[in-house]
């Protein structure tokens, strides 16, 4: 649900420069004010979500966060 709402254009500008990675079962996405898209290297089947930030952490590391 909340994947679905943050894509619509009257909720994109509330991220303003801001990238939101929001999870869907197995696949994650990255919506920002411009865009959304599936993000492949963070797809993580995972039940626990010990394991999915230890993935999620290692991604923005690497983007220089």
């Amino acid at each position: 649900f909340l994947a679905n709402e943050w894509k619509k254009p009257e909720y994109k500008g509330t991220l303003k420069e801001r990238r939101l990675f929001v999870t869907t079962g197995a696949k994650c996405y990255e919506i920002t004010p411009s865009s959304h898209e599936e993000v492949q290297e963070l797809h993580c089947t995972h039940e626990e979500a010990d394991g999915r930030l230890l993935l999620y952490a290692s991604h923005v590391a690497k983007d220089g966060y």
